[in-house]
């Protein structure tokens, strides 16, 4: 496990050995879009051949949601740069106090390194996680998940919720006068799962392997204060139907 994160939020100007610098982040970035680039040239760079057989305004339109999609994932990385410190910082600061996500890196512990650190992997779990567009994987998978998890172990914002037959009552009774329960999320990734957890009253604890994602939690949660428009699918070329999948515009939120 690399970072804990617990939805209650972030370091102050010291930051820690969890949080990606503005360099690190580029890195991502330029990685991301040389990546996009080859897969688009495939279908830009045409044969004479193709030219004839395949009309213009289908090729500038490809072309142009290559070019505006690129654009949009540039602003959203650039506002997570603003976030970010440019340097590592040799002290560790404590998490804010009035921050949602509290990220903690426990001493030892080792960070990863792994294909979930590149952007493309980041822009698919936020339209799976924080996009409109993805409510039914919140909805067949996150909230089942939550519901049995308050069947079994309801917490203060669930008692008001269950039926009131007497073992429902005694487990009532007994979750207004204990502690909030606890629950591990492992690979917590961006966050979400946990974050219904705490709305429904859990104390909510996460580990998360990669660095990127901490990071990225971490803008969600305590540094972002606006929309942000994405195109996550922009680097898939062999799983899209046509162009609108390709391109999709999501908003993340």
């Amino acid at each position: 496990m690399g970072a804990t994160n617990s939805p209650q939020a972030s370091a102050g100007k010291g930051r820690p050995a969890w949080m990606l610098v503005q360099s690190q982040l580029q890195t991502t970035l330029d990685d991301y879009l040389k990546q996009v680039d080859k897969e688009a040239s495939r279908l830009l760079l045409l044969t004479a051949r193709e030219q004839r057989l395949i009309p213009k305004h289908l090729r500038d339109a490809r072309e142009k949601a290559h070019e505006e999609s690129k654009a949009a994932n540039i602003a959203l990385v650039n506002a997570l740069k603003q976030a970010l410190p440019e340097k590592f910082a040799s002290e560790v600061a404590e998490p804010p106090a009035d921050a949602l996500l509290k990220i903690v890196h426990h001493e030892g512990a080792k960070l990863g390194v792994q294909n979930y650190a590149s952007l493309g992997s980041i822009l698919l779990h936020l339209l799976r996680d924080w996009s409109a567009e993805c409510d039914h994987v919140i909805m067949n998978v996150y909230a089942p998940m939550v519901a049995q998890l308050q069947e079994r172990l309801p917490a203060r914002k669930s008692v008001d919720r269950m039926e009131t037959d007497s073992d429902a009552a005694a487990q009532c009774a007994e979750a207004r006068t204990s502690q909030p329960p606890s629950v591990l999320v492992p690979g917590s990734g961006l966050s979400r799962l946990a974050y219904m957890l705490m709305k429904e009253g859990y104390e909510v604890e996460c580990n998360e392997f990669s660095p990127a994602f901490a990071t990225v939690a971490n803008y969600i949660f305590n540094e972002c204060r606006t929309r942000h428009n994405a195109f996550p699918l922009a680097h898939v070329v062999g799983d899209n139907y046509g162009l609108s999948n390709q391109y999709l515009q999501v908003e993340v939120s």
